[in-house]
C-alpha cells in the first residue's frame, strides 16, 4: 500500500503530504474544468486518486491520535463533518464525470464543497496536532 510507510505521527509529514495531496486534487480538477466534457481519463484518475489517498491520509491521521492520546469531542466533530464535506465532494464530482444533463446546483455545490473540504482538513489538522 503506497501510504502504508507513512509516519503518520510526524506533524511535518501530516501536513506537508496532505498539502501535496490537495495540490493534485485541485490542478487536476482545474485542469478537468478547463477541458471540459469528455473528461479526460488520465486526468480524472489522478484527479480521483488523490482524493481517496487524501482520505486514506485522514482517516489514518485521526486513527493513529485517538489510539495513541485520544481524541477531544471537538477533534471527532470536526473529523465527522470533514467526513461529510468530503463525501459531498465525492458525490458531485462522481455526478458531474457521468455527464449529461446536470444541474448548475450540482456543479455549484462542487465548487464548494472541496473548499470547506480544505477548511475542515486543516482545522482538523490543527486539532489532531494540538492533542498529539
Amino acid at each position: 500500500m503506497i501510504l502504508g510507510n507513512l509516519d503518520v505521527s510526524s506533524v511535518t509529514n501530516r501536513v506537508m503530504a496532505t498539502g501535496a495531496l490537495y495540490a493534485v486534487i485541485f490542478t487536476f480538477g482545474f485542469l478537468l474544468a478547463r477541458s471540459g466534457s469528455p473528461y479526460s481519463t488520465l486526468l480524472l484518475t489522478i484527479h480521483k486518486l488523490a482524493s481517496v489517498a487524501a482520505v486514506i491520509l485522514l482517516y489514518k491521521t485521526f486513527t493513529y491520535v485517538n489510539q495513541t492520546q485520544g481524541l477531544s469531542v471537538l477533534a471527532m466533530a470536526v473529523g465527522a463533518l470533514t467526513g461529510l464535506a468530503f463525501i459531498g465532494t465525492v458525490a458531485t464530482g462522481g455526478l458531474i464525470s457521468i455527464g449529461g444533463q446536470i444541474p448548475e446546483i450540482v456543479y455549484l455545490a462542487h465548487r464548494v464543497t472541496p473548499v470547506l473540504s480544505v477548511v475542515l482538513t486543516a482545522a482538523s489538522l490543527l486539532l489532531l496536532n494540538s492533542s498529539g
